[in-house]
């Protein structure tokens, strides 16, 4: 439930040698920062009592879907001239619409389960916050049981201020920044921060490659300095804990030269270099592979790597590149198969990956509904879904704040293929 492996959990509590007992108060790592003060830890109940959230169970759900169709710029567009590849739809107009169809069949397969519901959509303009202040005027809104969207910070912003005056959960399927958690319970943010994922990437290195040599690399650019002392905190943390000495703790450098010195010719030398630096991660990459035939080298870095547009793969195969990502479409799955075959007949189309999202995020969602009536928030942290793309395993805390989803994928280069590597 918590994403702590046996061994981090027997490190945190000496007494579990002679076994779990019933009654036995156990300390669990939290994921965020330690406050400066010493707090008392804070268990589950404890942190549930913050908000109640009341609701019951229905024959019929009420779901809103903020989607930036852009109506009044796509009509315009001659469909002949878009099937025929002469033009095109605008860029946020196409990933609502592909994220509608996926919602559309998640919503047909939870019909064959008797999940009866109404579907309210509304076409948000990101950039016309005066249309969205009058759209949430509309009577049926103050009667939703979950609202899905918007897709973006700036029109989910108010949305979300108005779901938390009417007590509905409200469902973020991009954003990444954790603002929008913050003093609002009924949030739940579907894409992990790049902060939590380079912490979840430091506890599959530390637990994966604990006893080889770990370097840390900074691009020693102020704004991606979070990054990189997340992930020398974390690891460092699970090293002590798992018995190695202080001195044994990562390694830092800063520039190829410095990291060439401490590369060991009896270990893996596994190298970290949190950075969305193109440039920067471009040409250190270059250099670094220069050395993999006299060092095993296994690299890590950031999800952003994988659209680099300018980088040789041959580099990345070599170097056994990893990344920490929130998603992943294995196309050999049956479910993967299953989902495109229906979407293919429905649609006439192949999904992109922003059909898949919309599938996963309103299938799991209203399965929740569908399980735990409209107060399902109360079971978000306990209910665990692996969908097509995306994984669903939602931590709140504090607990007036939202829910953010830990299921954050390690995924690496092996055979020039990208693959799941946890």
């Amino acid at each position: 439930k918590y994403n702590v492996s046996n061994e981090r959990l027997k490190a945190l509590n000496p007494e579990l040698k002679d076994g779990l007992k019933i009654g036995q108060q156990l300390k669990v790592p939290s994921p965020y920062p330690k406050a400066k003060s010493t707090v008392a830890p804070v268990s589950e109940t404890e942190v549930k009592q913050g908000v109640v959230y009341t609701g019951e169970l229905k024959s019929e759900y009420n779901i809103a879907l903020f989607l930036p169709f852009n109506i009044d710029e796509a009509n315009p567009v001659d469909a002949e001239k878009i099937s025929s590849g002469n033009a095109e739809l605008g860029n946020k107009t196409s990933i609502a619409l592909q994220f509608y169809e996926g919602a559309l069949l998640a919503i047909d397969s939870l019909k064959k389960l008797k999940f009866n519901a109404k579907i309210f959509v509304y076409d948000v303009d990101d950039k016309d916050s005066t249309a969205i202040m009058t759209l949430l005027k509309r009577p049926e809104l103050t009667k939703m049981d979950l609202i899905i969207g918007p897709l973006y910070g700036s029109s989910f912003m108010p949305v979300a201020k108005f779901a938390k005056e009417h007590t509905i959960p409200i469902v973020s399927p991009f954003t990444q920044v954790n603002k929008i958690l913050f003093n609002n319970p009924y949030v739940c943010k579907v894409s992990p921060s790049v902060n939590l994922q380079v912490e979840q990437m430091a506890h599959f290195v530390t637990d994966t490659f604990r006893t080889q040599n770990i370097i840390l690399v900074s691009s020693q650019n102020m704004r991606e300095a979070p990054f990189f002392n997340a992930f020398r905190k974390t690891a460092n943390e699970n090293l002590l804990k798992a018995g190695r000495a202080a001195s044994d703790s990562v390694k830092l450098v800063f520039n190829i030269n410095a990291l060439q010195s401490m590369l060991h010719t009896e270990k893996i030398n596994v190298v970290v270099l949190p950075s969305n630096n193109q440039s920067f991660v471009s040409d250190f990459i270059s250099k670094l592979n220069v050395l993999h035939d006299k060092y095993k080298i296994v690299l890590f870095g950031m999800q952003s790597w994988i659209a680099y547009d300018n980088m040789d793969y041959e580099y990345f195969n070599e170097l056994a590149v990893h990344v920490p990502s929130s998603n992943f479409i294995d196309y050999e799955k049956p479910a993967t198969k299953n989902f495109m075959k229906k979407y293919q007949e429905r649609f006439k189309t192949d999904p992109d990956i922003y059909g898949f999202q919309g599938y996963d995020v309103t299938y799991y969602f209203l399965s929740a509904l569908k399980k735990s009536g409209s107060g399902f928030l109360n079971d978000l942290s306990t209910n665990y879904y692996n969908g097509i793309e995306t994984g669903f395993h939602f931590s709140q805390f504090p607990s007036d704040c939202g829910f953010e989803n830990k299921s954050v994928l390690i995924l690496k280069y092996q055979n020039y293929q990208l693959i799941k590597a946890n």
